[in-house]
């Protein structure tokens, strides 16, 4: 087996941790953040929130066999829409005590979810999960 061929599953980790960390940075800056900044003080003032974000993103890619992996990274995509959903309508982050005692309400608002949806921020998401998966595949994962 070639050094390029050891290599290249350890590539595609990276850049799955790489890509989970970037989308789950941004959702949090958008969505916790009452100005939203630049990219460049953005990246450089929340420097240690991006390297939490990777190694965390990191560890999970590692340890967590494809199949859990893949319902995780869905369920990190529906988690972000609704975070960025829920901050366009409201103008406010969405919080722990908001989600434990307005879901009754939250299943009423459910139907106009996509009459709110940012269709850009939706291709973004979705487009990184599915580069997400592409990656996964190519890694050559345990199932």
């Amino acid at each position: 087996m070639s050094q390029y061929s050891k290599l290249k599953p350890r590539l595609f980790i990276l850049l799955i941790a790489l890509i989970w960390a970037v989308e789950a940075a941004w959702v949090q800056e958008y969505t916790l953040s009452p100005y939203f900044k630049k990219w460049s003080s953005w990246i450089f003032s929340h420097g240690v929130r991006w390297a939490l974000n990777f190694l965390v993103a990191l560890l999970l890619v590692q340890i967590l066999h494809r199949r859990v992996l893949v319902v995780l990274l869905a369920a990190s995509v529906i988690f972000s829409l609704t975070l960025l959903t829920y901050y366009q309508h409201f103008h406010i982050p969405l919080s722990e005590q908001v989600l434990f005692t307005q879901v009754g309400e939250a299943t009423e608002f459910s139907g106009f979810v996509l009459q709110l949806l940012d269709f850009k921020a939706v291709f973004v998401l979705v487009g990184a999960f599915a580069l997400k998966l592409l990656l996964l595949k190519r890694a050559n994962l345990r199932p």
